[in-house]
């Protein structure tokens, strides 16, 4: 692959950051005497060649992998709070996210051909506790293998 100059550098980083050919291409060269076609043009051009492609998508790879958190994790960590023996806002947070993941807070509110929609659809069944020690359980036991 060929080397890239420090300016076509400077260019896939600020594309990555913005998403913006036409703006990466104004932070990374001198366009001040360039009309804005001159300057969309060149910075289409640019993401054609295969070694600018190619370093754009390695940063973008960069970044998910330094940004990736898995579900898997979210809800372990939210499991670990929930499960806590202090009982305090961040417990209540982390129930409440819980439970919106495990579809014990869905309100289905459906409207399709101007039908009104019923008290079923707006206040939909409540779960009583045995069902949601239930269904936590069984998320527990899925996501943290006891």
């Amino acid at each position: 692959m060929t080397k890239l100059t420090p300016k076509q550098k400077k260019f896939c980083l600020k594309f990555v950051e913005s998403g913006n050919a036409t703006e990466a291409y104004k932070h990374s060269y001198n366009t001040k005497s360039m009309k804005d076609k001159t300057v969309n043009n060149r910075a289409y051009e640019l993401l054609q060649k295969g070694e600018i492609e190619g370093r754009i998508s390695e940063l973008k790879e960069e970044l998910k992998e330094r940004a990736m958190l898995s579900l898997d994790d979210v809800i372990k960590e939210l499991s670990k709070i929930a499960m806590s023996e202090k009982v305090d806002s961040y417990k209540m947070k982390a129930l409440e996210l819980l439970g919106k993941h495990l579809g014990l807070h869905q309100t289905n509110i459906n409207i399709k051909n101007n039908n009104i929609p019923t008290i079923e659809d707006m206040y939909p069944k409540r779960l009583t506790p045995e069902e949601v020690r239930a269904k936590f359980k069984e998320a527990k036991k899925e996501i943290l293998g006891y």
